[in-house]
């Protein structure tokens, strides 16, 4: 199953991060063989979707120059 510490490697491109999801949907499909009931599967992926967008974040942040003390805020919708 991919860790957090899957999230920092090479997540630069678009393909890099589709691919990222496609083995996140796997991994939800291998949980929910395995028996795993769909509220720990659920809150497992949403954890994962977390990660991902802070990586995006601080990716970003990075790339721009700004410091990820900067105030700023994201909003999902």
């Amino acid at each position: 199953m991919p860790s957090e510490s899957a999230f920092a490697p090479n997540l630069a491109t678009i393909q890099q991060r589709r691919e990222l999801l496609k083995s996140l949907r796997a991994e939800v499909t291998a949980r929910h063989a395995a028996g795993e009931s769909g509220i720990e599967i659920c809150n497992w992926f949403s954890d994962q979707l977390d990660l991902l967008l802070q990586e995006m974040i601080r990716s970003s942040l990075g790339a721009h120059g700004v410091s990820e003390s900067s105030d700023f805020s994201v909003i999902c919708v």
